[in-house]
């Protein structure tokens, strides 16, 4: 099967193997090393970039030729039955799943989420990781000291003890932050009602997130511990500041101005000591937080994209999660303030970007007042929530370039 795989894949336009949201970002596959069958329609395959990182794909049989995928081939169901070497196992039970729909979310900007019979959420991984993932660790975790606000775990597929793909409970009626958030804060600067009230409440669950991973469980029987220094940060963010000359001319003007205030929160971090540490979220920002019928809840806990694979299941501060979601506000904000200026609305953009300061105050506010004041280190925030606009760039430059004038717009304000 994996020669006739290669030769279907490769007769085909490369970026065809990527998810949609990767094509045209620069990345080139440029072979298929491994395929195996989950029945005579599906099969997962391996593939490579020219940078030499393997990369999941899964595989549809249309007339005898293999193809990537797409939404609406429904393989994430085939996937949870799954012969060896797969190796399929079951958290809970899995819903019904005879309808017939499946549709893409575009919240993921790593790997491909699809949503079946809107009564499960199904991530397929882009770039391999191992079995021991970040996400799954942490969503048992969360499931066995109490905390809901999450969607539930179902499922995994495994293979060569790599994870494939991750399925959890699709939360009725559920949008990411990037079109709830949004679409809040452009109704209120467009038609000056209500400021949105929501910062309050999503300060008040991250602060509750974090009580719950500090909460000793079967998976995680000692959650806190005092790590001597912050090694791996510290190395990820000086190699993000190696990685500036490398950027285009426009991105590199815009870090200049900001050279003294990277250095100086680099420094903060290396001279940290003895931090508290615990599991945390890596990744937290507007599109991990779901607006649904029940609230709002946390999804997607596989760590820090540009972080290694082999630290991104690492504790780590408090202070690093609460530092993203502050900057995310920011981000909400300038989304709002692009989308006010194309419709010709400049005071509603000076609104938007006007609102991100009281808003970011009142999220602090609301964690702070609920979260175990030993676990975050509010001089550890001020560092790394400098520190976000170089993350958000290099990740911009080199993973997403639609995202480019988010930082570029935080950078320009300065703060």
């Amino acid at each position: 099967m994996l020669e006739q795989a290669r030769r279907d894949l490769l007769s085909a336009d490369g970026q065809a193997l990527l998810p949609h949201q990767r094509r045209a970002t620069g990345l080139v596959p440029v072979d298929v090393v491994d395929a195996a069958a989950i029945n005579d329609r599906y099969a997962v395959a391996w593939a490579v970039l020219d940078d030499a990182r393997r990369f999941v794909v899964p595989l549809t049989c249309d007339g005898g030729v293999w193809r990537r995928s797409e939404p609406g081939d429904r393989i994430s169901v085939e996937a949870l039955n799954a012969p060896a070497p797969f190796v399929v196992l079951r958290y809970a039970p899995i819903p019904d799943l005879n309808a017939g729909i499946e549709f893409a979310l575009s919240v993921d900007m790593s790997n491909e989420l699809l949503v079946v019979d809107n009564a499960m959420a199904a991530k397929w991984q882009f770039l391999e990781v191992p079995s021991a993932s970040a996400g799954l660790s942490m969503a048992a975790h969360l499931l066995s000291v109490g905390f809901t606000d999450t969607p539930a775990p179902l499922a995994s597929v495994h293979w060569n003890e790599r994870l494939i793909m991750s399925a959890t409970q699709f939360l009725p009626d559920a949008a990411d932050g990037w079109q709830w958030m949004v679409d809040d804060l452009l109704t209120y600067v467009t038609k000056q009602g209500v400021a949105p009230r929501w910062p309050t409440a999503v300060g008040d669950l991250i602060g509750r997130f974090h009580n719950a991973c500090a909460t000793p469980s079967a998976v995680f029987p000692v959650p806190v511990s005092m790590a001597s220094n912050l090694g791996p940060m510290v190395d990820h963010y000086r190699e993000l500041l190696g990685q500036v000359s490398s950027l285009d001319e426009q991105m590199g003007l815009a870090l200049e101005p900001w050279a003294s205030r990277f250095a100086d929160a680099v420094d903060v971090l290396g001279r940290a000591r003895d931090v508290t540490v615990l599991p945390i979220h890596g990744d937290l920002h507007a599109g991990q937080l779901l607006r649904w019928s029940g609230g709002i809840a946390m999804s997607d806990f596989d760590g820090n994209p540009l972080l290694p694979v082999e630290h991104r299941a690492d504790p780590g501060p408090a202070a690093f999660d609460l530092a993203t979601l502050l900057r995310s506000i920011d981000h909400v904000a300038h989304v709002v303030a692009r989308r006010a200026r194309e419709a010709g609305d400049e005071a509603a953009a000076d609104r938007s970007l006007e609102w991100s300061a009281d808003a970011r105050d009142e999220l602090r506010s609301a964690y702070v007042g609920v979260v175990d004041r030993p676990l975050v280190d509010l001089e550890l925030v001020a560092a790394f929530e400098s520190l976000s606009p170089l993350h958000e760039a290099v990740y911009a430059a080199t993973y997403l370039p639609r995202w480019r004038y988010v930082p570029l717009g935080v950078l320009a304000r300065g703060w």
